[in-house]
């Protein structure tokens, strides 16, 4: 009951009858806690955005032909640390 309430009220606030929980970690790995963290998972994981704050950043370098979208937007290259 608790958990139809929490969906139920946040569909009248958005007009979604649905929530998504979910985590954000590579297989075997601590969930990410950072934003660096978060950049290192984008530079060499299997997601192709990441959204920080207002900041929408796409993954690029090897095998990566994807351009940034969203704003302000920013690029993150195999060579960034």
């Amino acid at each position: 009951v608790f958990l139809y309430d929490i969906v139920s009220h946040f569909r009248r606030l958005t007009g979604i009858g649905c929530v998504l929980n979910t985590s954000f970690n590579r297989h075997d790995e601590p969930i990410v806690n950072t934003p660096g963290q978060a950049l290192a998972v984008l530079k060499d994981g299997p997601i192709d955005y990441l959204v920080l704050g207002s900041c929408w950043v796409a993954a690029s370098g090897p095998g990566r032909d994807r351009e940034s979208a969203g704003s302000p937007a920013a690029s993150l290259t195999s060579e960034d640390g």
